[in-house]
């Protein structure tokens, strides 16, 4: 726990670090432009398609029944799987970007960075092909729930960054410069991951002489849920700054992307407990420990919901001043954006938790199809709401769309599962 919280605490640094550097360094226009290349990144966690999550979920259950052929097996399906898709994705970035209009891409405003996007697009294919492989060694790692090794790279590498980013931004910094450092340099670390991977476990080595018909068909059945999972996961997180680039100016896409990354930041203090839930609850249900599974959820449900509601009452006091002494952006105007976005950080704590405990009782489907209706509604409430209440409107929308469905309904998916596992 405390090496990923270090890890946890170390990513909160660079990133807290990042949005008032990069901002600044680049400027309202450049800074919003910086937002949408990093949603393309996003497809960093499509690449693996499902592939990373379905490993610890098959890698979980596999330890729990020290079934090490099939742990190798479930290995080598997913790295090939998803080096493929990693080299697709690529190619896919680089035609996106040489062959669609800026303007028809992230909206008129941005169509005289025509140019920008074209030689920065190269270099963003090429940090999703190599971070897309990279990331099935995290989900391997994170399946057997021995991360020490990952949390401490990952440490590492975001100080690495943290230092360069703070170099470079003294100097003219250019889009590419700022996305090589923030994503290139931390995903650089987990090359020794997967040395160290193979030295504790070689059988993994061989997984590839055993890969057979069954595994790929539970990798792509499974993962296929996890990537609409994750692919949710990306709208969500950069669907508003699209609807806001779409329907208002680059300044106020800006504002509201530092806000929101801002309770991103806030949120991401709580990824140190769930980041390893899903897997602990997969290898309880695979060992039948009911008596575990009760007592945890119970326990961290209270737990989060209490540190939440503390964290959006500091967001509310206190985050306007913050951003505007610590990361001088001036907010003094945008009280409303505030508000909404302290609600929504307590309702996103509340679903994300439930969304995590599901995954490791095996729900992935339940909780793929409210993914996609929920961002179904942010979108649908964003282009309504954006053009009349601009950066407060993609917050309400985000709202919105949390309370309307999945803030009740996964509480309801989450008692049916556990009913399935009486406690003992």
């Amino acid at each position: 726990m405390w090496s990923r919280g270090a890890s946890k605490i170390a990513g909160a640094l660079l990133q807290g670090l990042a949005i008032p550097l990069v901002y600044h360094a680049l400027g309202p226009h450049d800074y919003a432009l910086f937002l949408l290349l990093s949603a393309i990144l996003s497809t960093i966690t499509l690449t693996q398609l499902g592939a990373g999550p379905a490993l610890s979920q098959s890698i979980a259950k596999s330890n729990a029944e020290e079934d090490h052929s099939a742990e190798a097996s479930a290995f080598a399906s997913a790295l090939i799987f998803a080096m493929v898709i990693s080299l697709f994705a690529g190619i896919g970035v680089l035609a996106v970007t040489r062959f669609i209009p800026v303007g028809s891409l992230f909206g008129a405003s941005f169509s005289v960075d025509q140019d920008v996007v074209v030689h920065t697009g190269a270099y963003v294919a090429l940090i999703v092909v190599f971070l897309g492989m990279m990331g099935v060694i995290d989900s391997a790692l994170s399946g057997y729930q021995e991360q020490v090794q990952t949390n401490f790279g990952v440490c590492g590498s975001y100080l690495a960054s943290a230092l360069v980013l703070f170099v470079i931004s003294r100097h003219h910094v250019t889009i590419v410069q700022v996305l090589l450092t923030l994503y290139l340099l931390p995903g650089a670390g987990r090359l020794i991951n997967l040395v160290m991977l193979l030295w504790r476990r070689p059988y993994l080595a061989g997984g590839f002489s055993k890969i057979n018909k069954r595994t790929m068909k539970h990798i792509v059945h499974t993962g296929t849920a996890f990537w609409i999972i994750q692919a949710s996961a990306v709208i969500e997180q950069h669907g508003g700054t699209y609807v806001m680039a779409r329907f208002a100016t680059p300044e106020m896409t800006a504002i509201f992307g530092v806000v929101y990354r801002a309770v991103d930041l806030v949120a991401s203090v709580v990824g140190i407990v769930t980041q390893p839930l899903w897997p602990a609850f997969t290898d309880a249900a695979a060992r039948q420990d009911s008596g575990w599974i009760h007592r945890t959820t119970q326990k961290v449900r209270r737990s989060l919901m209490g540190v939440a509601s503390l964290l959006a009452l500091a967001l509310i006091t206190c985050g306007a001043w913050g951003i505007k002494h610590i990361w001088h952006v001036d907010l003094d105007s945008q009280s409303s954006l505030i508000y909404v976005l302290g609600a929504y950080l307590v309702c996103n704590v509340w679903t994300h938790l439930h969304y995590v405990i599901l995954m490791g009782l095996d729900r992935v489907w339940s909780i793929a199809s409210l993914l996609i209706t929920e961002n179904i509604i942010m979108i649908g409430c964003g282009v309504l709401l954006v053009p009349r209440f601009h950066e407060t409107g993609m917050a309400a929308a985000y709202l919105i769309a949390s309370i309307a469905l999945p803030a009740w309904l996964l509480p309801k998916l989450l008692d049916a599962s556990l009913k399935t596992h009486p406690s003992s």
